[in-house]
């Protein structure tokens, strides 16, 4: 199965005009009966045109106004890509035994994107107009996990032991954005300027590895009550 859909929001409160596009597909292939394999991907492409500044209180009050009327910058945009894709398997081959595993990737792409400000802005919603420019950033993760399980049946008792392996590997980027101080604004009017020489700095990069063993057990005894015990170690 799959699908593809598309939205377009003119009274968005903060950007002019937003464009999303989301997309995605699953399947499931079962070569025998005891086992099952899914794989999935999906995809969203968001972008918005025409940035609305965000608004940050001083010290002297707070202003009242309406997001979807502050004004905009026509060239300030931002465009965020997101996908998740993977897949689960379930092995049944009896006997009590069952395997489930699972690996999932998740990806986030951001373009060349503005953010203005109205920073320091009093009651009266006079502010000072300020717009950051972001470098592509990307931020991507890979993980996985593994379960075995074996459940015994003994009369009015079930005990099931589950053997687990998780693992993880992310590594994101921030920071970099050039920020330039524009001038007097307000909730009302900023001053509408040609797009400035942007120069985005050094970004940072941060990397992460998680690994996690662990096992659990679970008990019932059927009528009168359940046990569920586990510990796992990062």
């Amino acid at each position: 199965g799959g699908g593809i859909g598309y939205s377009r929001n003119s009274s968005f409160r903060i950007a002019e005009v937003t464009d999303e596009w989301t997309a995605g597909a699953i399947a499931q292939w079962r070569p025998m009966p005891a086992l099952t394999i899914t794989p999935f991907w999906g995809i969203t492409d968001h972008r918005e045109q025409g940035e609305r500044q965000h608004v940050f209180i001083g010290a002297s009050g707070w202003p009242r106004y309406r997001g979807v009327d502050l004004m905009p910058q026509p060239w300030a945009d931002y465009v965020v890509t997101s996908q998740n894709m993977g897949s689960t398997l379930r092995y049944a081959p009896g006997g009590g035994w069952r395997l489930e595993a699972g690996v999932f990737r998740s990806v986030s792409q951001t373009g060349f994107n503005m953010d203005p400000f109205l920073l320091n802005t009093n009651s009266e919603g006079e502010g000072d107009y300020v717009i950051s420019a972001a470098p592509p950033r990307v931020n991507e993760s890979v993980s996985g996990e593994v379960r075995l399980s074996r459940t015994i049946d003994a009369g009015r008792f079930r005990n099931t032991l589950h053997l687990a392996f998780k693992g993880r590997d992310r590594t994101g980027e921030s920071g970099g954005a050039d920020t330039r101080a524009i001038g007097p604004g307000t909730t009302r009017w900023v001053p509408q300027i040609e797009r400035p020489l942007f120069v985005p700095q050094a970004k940072t990069v941060i990397e992460a590895r998680q690994l996690t063993p662990g096992v659990a057990y679970e008990g019932l005894w059927k009528d009168v009550g359940q046990l569920s015990l586990g510990v796992q170690k990062s």
